[in-house]
């Protein structure tokens, strides 16, 4: 989650995305959104801001807290990323990337959302 709020928020003109654009780039519910948001916030790790615009539309930004944290959390990252490297060797790991990569597409994302799952 803190990654798609410093990557929205990085192309983001207003300081950082909405829940709700929050909500669809990861493919959850917003009320799952709002669950989760909950402690990152009471933690000091992300704060709502209201929309300058919309008084009602809250914005998700990290804190310096958050930033650090994610920062940090990209160093572990890193690390776990090149043992993955070790054990499945290059040809596999980079197979891996690919389709993670594509998951978290905008494409991925748009015909995952097209799709209508009969329960």
């Amino acid at each position: 989650m803190l990654g798609e709020i410093t990557r929205l928020a990085a192309v983001d003109e207003h300081g950082g995305p909405t829940l709700q654009e929050l909500a669809g780039r990861l493919a959850i519910l917003m009320s799952a959104l709002t669950h989760a948001m909950k402690p990152l916030v009471r933690d000091g790790i992300v704060e709502l801001r209201p929309d300058a615009l919309d008084k009602r539309t809250k914005r998700c930004v990290l804190t310096p807290k958050g930033e650090a944290l994610f920062n940090e959390a990209l160093v572990f990252w890193a690390s776990a990323n090149n043992r993955v490297e070790e054990v499945l060797g290059h040809d596999s790991a980079a197979q891996l990337r690919g389709m993670a990569d594509h998951v978290a597409s905008e494409a991925f994302l748009a015909d995952y959302n097209a799709m209508k799952v009969d329960a």
